[in-house]
Formats: structure tokens, sequence, C-alpha cells
């Protein structure tokens, strides 16, 4: 993991790398963000860069033998602790990180934004609860207590924290307060609150805020294989990427498939099917009813587009563009707008934490007057 690699966050990398080259680099970071979150990503390019023995203005060569072995996750100086469980593979004394470092190398590969339930279910975990244990921390003083193997600086990146057992926490203390010579913590964790104060006392915090709408929307083009279209308005709802992706992994289909099936309801004036669609629209989480709302508004821009006779329609799928097409032939231009103002007036009141149940069933019988020129 390089800087280069990790989408925005520019004033953070700057500051690290400002730091190293000052010589004023803390020995202990706290890597403090979001789930899902650019502190893990962050933390493992500093690892990168400290050790980097071709330095580059900005970031690490990426081709020396300290970096080759980072991108694998692989560097002999380059210690990992995070929360583990026992498995009928490891029980007892054998439940550390070292144990599952084949794992989490192989989940870090896969998955440029961890987060503890990805985590836990890729080492089959789900079934109990993990911590960071005490024995975990003997492993960690053992560890650092050795010289370097081949690096200047010995890194112990601790990811999650906040899952250290209080005992962990406690023998941790000292030499996180006074580390061997060239060893360097980083600590990255998504609810530093959790922390005990006296771990918190002992690191420098980096603040790594939530990615920005843009930002969001170049990690779902990027990460996720999201159109351009798509990402736009999943960067617009979800505030973190693993509610971005989550979104995304739902797939255009299955919002298009409810919003069909909504305006077809609303067309026949079915109202009893509309009361029981308005039942399930409230039982959804609010992300995935802001989607679902997103991609109406997007249906009803293409549905202005095709009236106009702009019919780029790329950004949306086969059954979408089919759908607008038909959609278009029973709707003038004034009634498309409307629906799009009543539905984005709809997102913005569910947003801000509207009875759900009363937005969505007062939203459908406004559309079904207008389609049905009333």
């Amino acid at each position: 993991m390089q800087f280069a690699d990790i989408i925005g966050l520019a004033e953070i990398k700057q500051r690290l790398l400002k730091a190293v080259s000052n010589n004023h680099l803390a020995h202990a970071l706290l890597f403090a963000g979001p789930e899902g979150g650019g502190q893990l990503s962050l933390a493992l390019a500093m690892a990168t860069y400290v050790n980097c023995t071709n330095k580059q203005e900005g970031d690490a060569c990426g081709e020396c033998p300290s970096c080759q072995k980072m991108k694998n996750i692989a560097h002999p100086d380059v210690h990992f602790a995070f929360p583990v469980s026992a498995t009928k593979q490891f029980t007892g004394k054998d439940v550390v990180s070292d144990n599952f470092l084949p794992d989490f190398r192989k989940y870090l590969a896969s998955e440029a934004h961890p987060t503890l339930a990805g985590w836990v279910a890729a080492f089959s975990g789900e079934n109990r609860q993990v911590n960071i244990s005490k024995e975990e921390s003997r492993r960690i003083i053992r560890s650092l207590a050795l010289k370097s193997y081949e690096a200047e600086y010995k890194v112990m990146i601790i990811w999650l924290p906040e899952k250290m057992h209080i005992a962990a926490s406690n023998a941790l203390l000292k030499i996180i307060e006074e580390p061997p010579k060239n060893t360097l913590f980083f600590l990255v964790t998504n609810q530093e609150q959790q922390l005990i104060g006296t771990i918190r006392s002992r690191t420098q915090m980096v603040k790594v805020p939530h990615y920005s709408p843009a930002e969001l929307q170049e990690i779902l083009q990027r990460d996720g294989g999201a159109s351009e279209e798509r990402a736009m308005q999943l960067a617009q709802i979800a505030e973190t990427v693993p509610e971005a992706m989550a979104l995304l992994e739902e797939g255009e289909e299955d919002s298009q498939e409810l919003f069909r099936q909504w305006m077809r309801l609303c067309y026949s004036w079915d109202f009893a099917q509309l009361m029981q669609l308005t039942e399930a629209f409230a039982k959804y989480n609010k992300l995935r009813q802001q989607g679902m709302l997103q991609y109406g508004m997007s249906i009803m821009r293409a549905s202005l587009l095709q009236h106009y006779g702009a019919q780029d329609l790329q950004a949306l799928n086969q059954g979408g563009q089919d759908f607008v097409g038909r959609f278009s032939r029973v709707m003038n231009m004034e009634q498309v707008e409307w629906i799009n103002r009543l539905i984005g007036d709809a997102a913005y009141h569910l947003e801000r934490n509207a009875n759900a149940k009363i937005t969505f069933f007062n939203l459908s019988l406004r559309i079904a007057s207008i389609l049905r020129g009333q």
C-alpha cells in the first residue's frame, strides 16, 4: 500500500510525510475515523514509507524489496494485531493474530475498505465474540523485544484496538509509552471513544474524516465498478464506503423492479396494494429508502432527456432504458418534472427523519393523481 493508492485525504498524507521528513514522527499514532474509512490504508502506507529504501518525493518507491514485501503484507518487521476468536482450528492460547495472518492477508487483498463484520466472516468466526486478548499482548511484547530483521523500523499495526481486552490494554501501556528503539505503533480505530484513556493519552491522534461525496464517488467507480451516474447517486446518499458498497451490491435491478412496481400501482390506483408497499418501504433502512428514491429521480431525469431528444441513457441498464421509453410515452414533460420534484422533496424529508410510512404513502397518492391527470 502506498499513499498514491489512497483516494483523497491529501492533507493528512502531507502531514504524515512532513513528520517523517522533519524527523518529528511520533512513536505511537492513533489513526481514528469511520468504519471502512481510510485509516488502515494510511497506516499501511505509512509503514511502507518509513521503511522504503528509495523514498520518492511524496511517497514510497514501490519497487525496493521492502516495498515489495509490504505489497503482500509480508514484511518481517511489520507486525499485526487484530480481533480474532476461537475456531475449530485454533482455540485457547492459539487464538492470536499470527495464526490468522494468512486469512487476514487474503481479506485485505480482496477488500480495500475492511470492516469488522467482513473480517469475522472471512475467517468464519461469526458465532463468537472477537477480541484482542491478553495472550495477544504478551505476543506483541515478545515480538517487539527482538531486534529488527532487516528494516530501519519495527512497526506494530493494531487494527481495532477498541476490541482489546482490558487486561491486554493495561499490559501494553508501558511499551506504547516507552517502546524499544526505532519501534512504531500504529493503532487503527473506528471508535476511539471506546479506547481506555490511558491508551489514547499515549498516542498522537490522526483524525481521518469521512470521504467527501466526490471521493466516495471515485471509490465506487474504482473499487466497486459502478457507473459514473450510479456512483454519483450513491455518493449523495451514503456517508461511508461500506454503506455505499452495500447499496451498490443491492444492484440497480432491485431498485428498478421496486420502482416499476410502485409506478404500476400508482397508475392503476391500486391503493390496497400501495398500502402494502408502503408498509414494506417503511421497514427498509434509511439507505435503501433513499436509494430507491434516488433511482426514481434518475428515471425522471432520463425521461426528461427523452422528451427533449437527448437520448443518452447510457447510465441506465437496458431494463431502465426500456422503462424510460415506455414511461415517456404516457407522460408529458410537466408531469415528469412535477413527479421529480415530489420525489426529491420526499427524499429531503426522509433525510430529516420524517415518518417513512406517511411520507411514502402521501407521495404515492400525489403521484397517482398526476399519472391520472388529476
